[in-house]
């Protein structure tokens, strides 16, 4: 299981109030850990397109 849907999994969870809704305007600790984990997908991503870019610029160079 992925550590982004962790904190909302009651048998993995001590702490199962880190899926209960937040103060007003703040977002839920587990919201936050989702977020982070698809952030990192898009930066993983995109720093893997880089990388074949740059492998296939070097291919047409040499």
């Amino acid at each position: 299981m992925s550590v982004a849907m962790d904190p909302t999994n009651t048998p993995q969870n001590d702490d199962w109030d880190e899926d209960r809704e937040g103060p007003s305007g703040f977002e839920r600790k587990a919201e936050r850990a989702r977020m982070f984990a698809a952030e990192m997908v898009l930066q993983s991503f995109a720093l893997m397109a880089a990388a074949e870019g740059s492998i296939a610029a070097d291919a047409d160079i040499t």
